[in-house]
């Protein structure tokens, strides 16, 4: 509704889930994309992922609410543009649509708070080490590759690799794929 009445804007579509955004983005092919961090069949951070191997990465700005700290710092160390809360005005979503597709950085003041917090949180953890088949499973994932494939590659089984995701997602103090990947990669485990 918003976007329909902005001047300079055109919508391009909408989708009614991340898997939706995830498959439609190729074909609308937007600007700016507008993010929710909870999408319901997955979150902002997995389309984040698919935004970033995009040959023409739109800006991305995610509208949520209640995010925690180490939320926003993964938001933002996944390449998020700007990051503010659903209960801003209308005309601040405006400005930062705006200013995010000018190519400049957002945050709401809370949002900064918590990730100040969340860089200060990170500075103050122990160094992680995974085992080298950790550090391949992990690496296969940032080539965005499934369990299946995994284990089909590895010679494993499925649940082999879904019990090992989950020590690599313990280790790391992560919850999912995007941001194991984003977490090891900041960690230097990966490139």
């Amino acid at each position: 509704m918003l976007v329909e009445q902005m001047d300079g804007f055109e919508l391009a579509g909408r989708c009614a889930s991340g898997e939706e955004a995830m498959k439609r983005l190729p074909e609308y092919d937007p600007d700016l994309v507008v993010l929710d961090f909870q999408l319901g069949d997955i979150t902002g951070l997995d389309v984040l992922a698919r935004i970033n191997e995009a040959r023409r990465r739109p800006r991305v700005l995610f509208v949520s609410g209640r995010l925690q700290a180490e939320d926003v710092y993964r938001l933002v160390e996944s390449g998020a543009d700007g990051v503010i809360e659903k209960d801003a005005t209308f005309k601040e979503i405006e400005d930062a649509m705006r200013r995010v597709a000018r190519g400049e950085r957002v945050m709401s003041p809370r949002l900064t708070s918590a990730m100040m917090a969340g860089v200060r949180r990170r500075r103050e953890q122990p160094p992680v080490s995974l085992s080298d088949r950790e550090l391949e499973i992990v690496g296969r994932l940032a080539h965005g590759l499934a369990a299946p494939t995994i284990a089909s590659e590895l010679g494993l089984s499925v649940s082999t690799i879904k019990a090992t995701l989950q020590r690599i997602y313990e280790k790391l103090g992560v919850s999912d794929r995007a941001a194991a990947v984003a977490e090891a990669m900041r960690r230097g485990l990966i490139d």
